[in-house]
Formats: structure tokens, sequence, C-alpha cells
């Protein structure tokens, strides 16, 4: 039973090597999705497709993105470094390259398509800096939107769920 809805769907995960992308990657091509990965590390997985990708290399995600081209009704962004690495490439990969492979492949989903975003526990605790957080989406955001790009991604700040203080 597809009772995701994922059958035939063309989705592409992001950090499909391992962990949490090679768990949603595995998932969804049970699913019947027609799945497109990519990652700095080649899968061992069945998929449509594989990309190696250097997600701290804003020129490779836009080839890496217009070579798997097409309709995509999914994607799921499951990249990520660990804290442990150079804080310049954690910076690059968890939020720059993420953003970067969003922008992009925006450019081919059409009404309907849905994007998901997935951290570890490293993520933990992101509420708490929500300030710091939006004053650095506002910073980017100001920024020309990449060439080409039909959508333009703006900050939405109403309505956000501070945390309590208790």
């Amino acid at each position: 039973m597809d009772y995701l809805g994922y059958k035939n769907k063309r989705v592409i995960v992001s950090g499909c090597f391992s962990g949490m992308g090679e768990a949603t990657a595995r998932q969804l091509v049970a699913l019947g999705a027609e799945v497109h990965g990519m990652d700095y590390k080649e899968t061992a997985l069945k998929l449509a497709s594989f990309t190696q990708v250097d997600l701290r290399d804003p020129t490779a995600i836009d080839a890496a993105v217009a070579g798997i081209g097409g309709k995509v009704d999914a994607l799921f962004n499951c990249a990520g470094l660990p804290q442990t690495a150079p804080a310049l490439d954690v910076m690059k990969v968890n939020y720059a390259g993420t953003r970067r492979v969003t922008e992009q492949v925006m450019q081919l989903m059409s009404a309907g398509a849905a994007i998901a975003s997935i951290s570890s526990t490293a993520g933990m605790g992101w509420s708490r800096k929500i300030p710091v957080l939006m004053e650095l989406v506002q910073r980017t955001a100001t920024r020309a939107p990449s060439r080409g790009a039909r959508r333009t991604w703006k900050p939405y700040t109403k309505g956000i769920p501070y945390p309590r203080k208790r």
C-alpha cells in the first residue's frame, strides 16, 4: 500500500551515503519513488541516479542539480557534517549548501511539491537561538537570488513560536 504517496514520484535525497539520509533514500525506494541521490561519498543503494557533490561548493551544487534535471516532486535535505568537523565546513554544508540545493531544486518543482530538511541531535536547542538565527537569515535573504531562480525565499518571522520562559 502506498500510504505516503511516493510511488512513481521523482525525489532527490542529499546525504544518501549514510545515516538518516541513507535510511530516507532506502525507505523512498521501498515506497516506489524514483530516487536521485547526492552525496560526497558514493552510496551502495540502488538509486535512479547518484551524483557525487561537495556541498561546500556552490558551482558543484548547481551542476549536480542541473545534471538531475526534470520535474522534482520532493527534496529531502539530509546531508550534514557533525560539529567535530571544521566550523567553516559545517556552516558551508549544513546551512549554505543545504540552502543552495533547496534554491536550485525549487526551480524544478511545481505546485504541490515538498521539501523536508532534517538534522541530527546537533540541531537540538535551535529554538533558544531563534533571535540569532533570524538575524543571520535576514542578512542572507537580502542577497540577490541565484541566476534564473523562479522563486525567492523570504524570511517569515510572524508567528514563529518563541520558547516560553518558565
